[in-house]
């Protein structure tokens, strides 16, 4: 069902970004899922912001900064080099071809870092010596800048991740599991946003995650209010924003409840349920462990899959679940 959303909206005509919220009980696939849809996204030639591991983003920051170029938010520095890396690394041929040139100002030195030295000599004297400069770059070239300097690492994130947004040419994807973990209160804190250091700054407040709020759902906050800073982020008309609960990390229930209520409520939300197993699936797999020696199913003398009971204890003690099923060839 998600794959069929995500191809309807870099198909249809609506214009309008699939939004899917996946849930389940833990252990159902739901990470596993996310991972193949990147895959195969990114296998189609669209591109894709694949975040697996926002809880860890979202405690692990390394250190946090007061954003030099939009006040009253917050920058991770460190983080953003991660996620400008994987799309360079994924996509650098798409996007030497993503020209930004929306009235883009860049600062002095972060012109300097992108004007190579065989082309100074063509870079005007205006766009090397004001402060600002309004021109055009490639995708490519800013994220190159973008995982070598800490210092304009943020900026090149928010102005690449603004772009792929709004450009129509290429479907843009962003998928993130562990998504509930955003709704729960903040781990950094910073004496810019709370002189005391007793309030822990917003989630929504950090520039490395307002573009996954913004295209996401941008009605439900940490604080139960709406993100009216955010509504400015546009959204890929082909494209779509995939996320994941999950029910691994320590995040209370209620937010998780809050959100999957408040996707539910919005006719543009769509929430797809990954169930357990069927039985008919159960068999399947068992039979594809057992063709490829799994666990305990390696005797070459074993039958599992045509023995009823061994079968049925497979289900029972995996709860139709994929996680726990392959842990149960593995020891009874």
């Amino acid at each position: 069902r998600t794959a069929h959303h995500m191809t309807q909206a870099v198909t249809g005509d609506d214009n309008a970004t699939a939004r899917i919220l996946m849930t389940g009980v833990r252990g159902v696939g739901k990470s596993a899922s996310l991972t193949a849809l990147a895959a195969s996204a990114r296998h189609s030639n669209h591109i894709v912001l694949f975040v697996p591991q926002t809880n860890r983003l979202r405690t692990l920051g390394y250190y946090i900064i007061p954003s030099p170029d939009t006040p009253g938010l917050f920058d991770l520095p460190r983080l953003a080099i991660e996620l400008n890396e994987q799309l360079l690394v994924n996509h650098e041929d798409l996007l030497a071809d993503m020209m930004i040139t929306d009235d883009i100002a860049l600062p002095k030195l972060l012109i300097e870092l992108l004007v190579s030295p065989s082309h100074t000599e063509e870079a005007s004297d205006d766009q090397l010596k004001s402060p600002t400069s309004k021109s055009s770059y490639s995708c490519t070239d800013l994220l190159r800048v973008g995982v070598s300097n800490e210092e304009y690492s943020s900026l090149i994130y928010s102005k690449v991740m603004h772009h792929l947004q709004q450009q129509t040419n290429v479907p843009f994807h962003i998928i993130v599991d562990d998504y509930n973990t955003l709704y729960e209160k903040g781990k950094f804190y910073h004496e810019d946003y709370d002189y005391e250091v007793q309030e822990s700054i917003p989630n929504h407040k950090i520039t490395l995650f307002r573009p996954l709020l913004g295209v996401g759902f941008s009605d439900v906050f940490d604080d139960g209010e709406q993100q009216k800073e955010n509504t400015e982020i546009p959204s890929n008309p082909k494209g779509s924003f995939v996320c994941a609960t999950s029910e691994r990390r320590a995040v209370p229930n209620a937010d998780t409840k809050r959100l999957i209520q408040a996707a539910t409520n919005n006719d543009n939300d769509i929430v797809v349920e990954v169930p357990r197993y069927s039985p008919i699936e159960v068999k399947h797999i068992l039979a594809n462990f057992e063709c490829t020696g799994i666990g305990l199913l390696r005797d070459e003398d074993d039958n599992t899959i045509n023995d009823p009971k061994e079968v049925a204890y497979h289900q029972m003690v995996s709860g139709m679940r994929g996680h726990k099923l392959l842990d149960s060839v593995f020891s009874y």
